[in-house]
């Protein structure tokens, strides 16, 4: 399993400071003037980081999709700052100021707070990769759970034996989830696009090397491309199988854009149902 990070040891103790070569005024000059922030009793942060800075503050880390997002994987942003808090923590506090006390109906728009043990070593800012992962699987909705963990495969933090091993350790009912994974998606896009063409029942293969064209996201039926990227789909071209010069996109035909977010999703199969149906018939 490769390392898995948010930044760096941002958050430093006050022991750690005096030992860099702070004294005790220099810690209070630092924090005065912005250099440092105080986030909480012995807890001081050398640069801004509001995520990991809110996690502090309350009394935890960055968990589920915040220390995932931080370490570079793909997820949909939940507008709050996912927070693990130990079971032990008797003290959490709210996420503005270290003076208010944590209330879930003040604060819970700013952050979610998951208590439970850690099974991992963590650093100050974010738990460990398994964690991260076991909150995830019970917090998200499947199919962003699905693309975060395509994510976690395609940029080599886990390897495919280590996330079965993981998933052993949850409820059976969450393998069917490991099931859909592929690793081979490059972005979050090809995830959503993937899942969906399963839903609608639609054959197709990802990441096909064409001879003259290059490698596709996806090809339906050997007939049609679908290219992915940040933005938006696009239905690129249909062609006769086996024809020389691979897929084209058929005269007077236009590129067929759209988008397949997540929170969209109802009218994806519509625009591509008829990109499907052009991709069945025959053509010379």
């Amino acid at each position: 399993m490769s390392n898995f990070t948010t930044d760096g040891e941002r958050v430093v103790s006050r022991a750690e400071l005096l030992e860099a070569g702070f004294t005790p005024k220099g810690i209070t000059r630092a924090v005065r003037s912005g250099t440092l922030t105080r986030l909480r009793r012995d807890h001081y942060v050398r640069t801004a980081s509001l995520a990991a800075d809110i996690a502090v503050r309350i009394g935890g880390r960055l968990t589920c999709v915040s220390a995932l997002a931080a370490a570079g994987v793909f997820t949909i942003d939940d507008a709050r700052v996912h927070v693990h808090v130990g079971r032990e923590m008797s003290r959490v506090r709210g996420p503005r100021h270290r003076r208010d006390r944590w209330r879930r109906d003040v604060h819970g728009a700013i952050a979610r707070v998951h208590w439970g043990d850690l099974t991992e070593p963590a650093t100050r800012e974010a738990v460990g990769l398994e964690d991260a992962i076991r909150t995830l699987v019970t917090c998200r909705p499947p199919r962003e759970v699905i693309a975060a963990l395509d994510s976690v495969l395609y940029v080599g933090l886990m390897s495919e034996s280590e996330m079965r091993t993981l998933f052993r350790a949850l409820p059976a009912k969450y393998g069917v989830l490991l099931r859909l994974v592929d690793g081979r998606a490059e972005s979050g896009t090809e995830s959503f696009v993937r899942l969906m063409l399963r839903r609608l029942g639609i054959p197709f293969e990802v990441q096909v090397e064409l001879g003259g064209v290059g490698r596709v996201d996806f090809v339906i039926a050997g007939k049609l491309i679908i290219e992915c990227d940040s933005r938006a789909t696009t239905v690129i071209g249909v062609s006769a199988a086996g024809t020389s010069g691979a897929i084209r996109k058929p005269r007077g035909a236009a590129s067929r854009r759209f988008d397949c977010s997540p929170r969209t999703s109802s009218s994806t199969p519509r625009t591509l149902r008829p990109c499907w149906r052009m991709s069945r018939a025959p053509t010379c």
